[in-house]
C-alpha cells in the first residue's frame, strides 16, 4: 500500500500480499486490508474486485464502482459504386 500524496518509486507503508496477473492467482492478508480500509484507505476499482473474487466478501464489492455502458452506434457504410 502506496500514500497517493508519494510519488510512484516512494516505497510502500505496508505489504498485504502479491497477485500473480500471469496465473491468475492472488495471496493476500484479507483481514490485514479490511482493517486498512477501515481506518480509511481505499482501494481501487480493480483491487476491490480482485478481493471479492477471491474471497466472495460482501465488504469488497461495496467498493466496486459500477458504470453504466452506453453501446456506440454503428455508422452507416455508404458504397458508392462507380
Amino acid at each position: 500500500m502506496t500514500e497517493h500524496t508519494k510519488p510512484v518509486h516512494a516505497g510502500y507503508t505496508q505489504i498485504f500480499g502479491w497477485f500473480d496477473p500471469m496465473k491468475h492467482q492472488i495471496e493476500c492478508d484479507f483481514d490485514a486490508v479490511k482493517k486498512r480500509i477501515g481506518k480509511g484507505a481505499k482501494p481501487s476499482n480493480r483491487l476491490a474486485k480482485l478481493l471479492f473474487k477471491e474471497s466472495q466478501d460482501v465488504f469488497f464489492q461495496s467498493f466496486i464502482e459500477t458504470t453504466d455502458r452506453v453501446r456506440a452506434k454503428k455508422k452507416d457504410k455508404k458504397e458508392k459504386k462507380s
